[in-house]
């Protein structure tokens, strides 16, 4: 029994230690082009209210989460929240910054457990816009929080994925 403490305390402590190594930010980024000007991609990304008809953050994938959005739902200091469902837990995006036709900043931030910047940027392309999405997570000294960053870019950067693709079939249905 003894033994089995002492393997259980050295797996614990090698685990904490390789966890402080690991980095305290983890950047995941992720690009589109879409057949758009970039004026009307800002508009949907400030509106919040648009977000669960094109995000990965869906009614269909967590029907029992609810949603409350700012009165109004779009600009700066516009933001959407939503309830711990089934799929994901509770959280709230923020509209922080819109920068004229250059980008906008945003904050995601999961009710205690992590607190991350976002930024969207334009740039012109010859058949529309490139929207490049940028989610930077701030991981802190928690090793645990280290950890689950070394996962964040498979399972973020597929939600992200999941928003752009939606997004630009949301532009498509628009125009």
């Amino acid at each position: 029994m003894a033994n089995a403490f002492k393997v259980v305390l050295v797996l614990a402590l090698a685990f904490a230690g390789v966890g402080f190594l690991l980095p305290s930010e983890r950047v995941i980024v992720r690009k589109i082009e879409i057949l758009e000007r970039s004026a009307p991609i800002q508009e949907v990304l400030t509106d919040m209210a648009t977000w669960p008809e094109w995000s990965a953050w869906t009614r269909e994938r967590d029907p029992i989460s609810a949603m409350a959005f700012s009165d109004p739902t779009y600009g700066n200091g516009a933001w959407w929240s939503w309830t711990e469902g089934e799929e994901y837990g509770a959280g709230r995006w923020v509209v922080t910054a819109i920068q004229d036709q250059e980008g906008i900043n945003l904050v995601m931030d999961l009710q205690g457990m992590l607190e991350s910047p976002a930024r969207f940027e334009f740039s012109d392309t010859e058949s529309g816009t490139l929207v490049t999405w940028t989610q930077t997570l701030v991981l802190g000294p928690s090793p645990f929080k280290r950890w689950v960053g070394m996962l964040a870019d498979k399972h973020l950067g597929k939600d992200m994925e999941t928003g752009l693709v939606g997004l630009r079939g949301r532009l498509q249905r628009q125009g």
